[in-house]
């Protein structure tokens, strides 16, 4: 079916459900596709509009097997957008593009090396049972506590095991063990 033939059916008060039972696809689907095809369903006037500059793609089947990339793909009002494989980046180039987007997203994560020991540090430390542990409360002033939080997301790391690390080490290089 074209779109211009979907379009004239919907915006004479045809329901969505009968045609999409008529077509075997989910009517989701097709709504879907006519979003991404740049058409906005008005609410008030119950019709779906087009909602972009210049030409509607009217002559497009919307009911070949398509998915909704190659939808989008096949219109000609979306400016397209070339995606190229990881595979064409080098391990350098993709660590460096790590870089940007934390310098970007305002964050001063860990070296590489360094998130690589923190995380095999988390993994070696002792499985404890819930005897061998002991639930304390510490006060602490509300900075701090928001730093461990956010790393801790940031980083998907638990709260607990990442304390215990910094204890450590702590007490390593100040004499306690």
């Amino acid at each position: 079916m074209l779109l211009e033939e979907l379009l004239l059916r919907l915006n004479q008060g045809e329901s969505m459900t009968q045609i999409c039972d008529q077509l075997g696809i989910h009517r989701r689907t097709i709504s879907r596709r006519l979003n991404h095809l740049g058409y906005l369903y008005d609410k008030e006037q119950k019709r779906w509009k087009w909602s972009r500059k210049g030409e509607e793609p009217l002559l497009l089947q919307i009911t070949d097997d398509l998915t909704t990339s190659k939808v989008i793909l096949s219109n000609p009002y979306i400016p397209r957008v070339e995606r190229s494989g990881l595979e064409e980046f080098s391990q350098e180039d993709r660590e460096d593009l790590r870089k940007m987007l934390d310098e970007w997203r305002g964050r001063q994560g860990l070296e590489k090396g360094d998130e690589k020991e923190l995380f095999q540090r988390v993994k070696a430390l002792p499985a404890y049972s819930s005897q061998q542990k002991e639930k304390k409360t510490f006060v602490l002033p509300f900075d701090v506590i928001q730093i461990v939080d956010e790393f801790a997301n940031r980083e998907r790391m638990n709260k607990s095991d990442l304390l215990q690390i910094a204890l450590q080490d702590f007490f390593a290089k100040y004499g306690e063990s």
